[in-house]
C-alpha cells in the first residue's frame, strides 16, 4: 500500500477504506485473505473501481463454491429503462457518475447490477 500510495497518492485514502473492509471481513469471521485476492483480481480488469467499493458477491461465490470466473459471465443487463424498483426508473446522471440533484426522483443504482454503491461508468460487471 505504501509503494501504490506514494505513485497514486490520490487513491490513499480510498485504500484505507479497503484495509478497513478486509479487517472487518476478518473480525466478522469471513476470508479476509479470500476477498482481498478476489478483489484485486477483479480491479485489474477494471481500474477505475474505487479500492473502498465493498463487493458482497465476492463472498457469496465462495459461500457457494462457485469459481471467480463466474463472476464475469454475467446475465444479460437490462436496459436502464426497465430496472425499476417501485416503478421508479433509474437515475441516468448517477450510472454516468454525475447526479447533482439534492433530491432525486430517480433510484440511484447500477443499471447493470442494481448495486447501490456505484452506478453504470464504474461498474465492474460492463
Amino acid at each position: 500500500m505504501t509503494v501504490r500510495g506514494k505513485s497514486h497518492p490520490a487513491e490513499y485514502p480510498s485504500m484505507l477504506e479497503y484495509l478497513e473492509i478486509v479487517k472487518r471481513l476478518f473480525n466478522q469471521g469471513f476470508d479476509g485473505v479470500f476477498y482481498d485476492k478476489r478483489f484485486r483480481m477483479m480491479r485489474a480488469d477494471n481500474p477505475m473501481i474505487p479500492w473502498s467499493c465493498y463487493v458482497a458477491e465476492l463472498l457469496v461465490r465462495k459461500a457457494n463454491n462457485e469459481s471467480f470466473n463466474s463472476l464475469s459471465a454475467t446475465k444479460s443487463p437490462q436496459p436502464a429503462s426497465l430496472v425499476s424498483n417501485n416503478d421508479k426508473k433509474v437515475c441516468h446522471y448517477f450510472n454516468s457518475g454525475k447526479c447533482s440533484r439534492s433530491k432525486c426522483k430517480f433510484l440511484h443504482v447500477c443499471s447493470l447490477c442494481n448495486d447501490k454503491s456505484h452506478g453504470k461508468s464504474l461498474c465492474f460487471k460492463k
